[in-house]
């Protein structure tokens, strides 16, 4: 409740620089046409109206978005979503800005949630395997990741997974990392879920390199695939285990790794953004 009135407030005080009717939206194509957009800007309620066949510019107060922002904010007050229109003003001002992507109900401490349902928790509706992610290049200091990478698929030509590692590139700045949990391509808790798609293992990391792909599998980047990877990450992993492993010493958890099902339940992995 405190943080919605704060959020109100701080939008309220933002649209004494905006006409009380209407945002300024500038024709990306024609930056003199101004198109006026219905706006009725209260506490409780906020209501826009756009062609969404036009690609706008957006001049909120007294900062511009373009049209790929301007539409996230638009449906983010159209649904009364201020936690969402503080975060892309945030974006900015390059303030700290940490994701926990494919959140659902259960977003980490101190990360702003971002998930394709608007459970509670999450501040930012997208999809985040089809849609370019309404964040700037280079603008998020840390992600986390946990439980959702198994639920994308590479199959029948959808390439969700190859799009969430390069939006995930895109959006981070350098130096900066995500830590992703998804269940062991061994376990059988990864095949129980009915949303669950292809194991990914610990070979797929490898592909996150620039340098590796060049090497040894050009043909699955971006240079040569307009479908591959144009990401570059430093990756390192390790795992949860089975709980009985948890108490016997590191040689009898790395064999059992290589020759027990198993023995390892999740993937935890840390890719650095090179």
């Amino acid at each position: 409740m405190i943080l919605r009135f704060l959020a109100t407030y701080y939008l309220l005080f933002l649209s004494q620089f905006i006409p009380t009717s209407s945002f300024n939206l500038r024709n990306t194509k024609n930056n003199a046409s101004v198109l006026p957009i219905d706006c009725n800007l209260r506490a409780s309620t906020a209501v826009c109206h756009l062609d969404a066949t036009k690609s706008h510019n957006l001049t909120l107060g007294f900062q511009e978005f373009d049209s790929h922002y301007a539409k996230y904010i638009l449906d983010a007050i159209a649904q009364n979503n201020l936690e969402a229109v503080i975060i892309y003003l945030d974006m900015k001002k390059n303030k700290e800005l940490k994701l926990d992507l494919g959140c659902g109900p259960n977003k980490k401490e101190g990360f702003k949630g971002v998930d394709m349902y608007k459970m509670k928790g999450v501040d930012v509706v997208c999809n985040l395997a089809k849609e370019k992610w309404p964040f700037k290049d280079n603008s998020v200091d840390e992600v986390n990741c946990t439980h959702f990478i198994e639920h994308l698929t590479n199959f029948n030509g959808r390439w969700e997974r190859t799009h969430f590692f390069n939006e995930l590139h895109r959006v981070l700045k350098k130096g900066a990392s995500a830590t992703l949990v998804f269940p062991h391509w061994c376990s059988n808790r990864y095949y129980g879920d009915p949303t669950h798609c292809e194991p990914f293992s610990e070979m797929g990391f490898y592909y996150l390199s620039k340098e590796w792909r060049d090497a040894q599998a050009p043909h699955s980047d971006s240079k040569w695939n307009k479908h591959g990877y144009s990401c570059d990450f430093e990756a390192t992993w390790g795992y949860s285990l089975q709980q009985d492993l948890m108490t016997r010493n590191t040689e009898f958890q790395q064999i059992a790794l290589q020759t027990q099902k198993e023995a390892a339940q999740d993937i935890i992995a840390t890719l650095k953004k090179k």
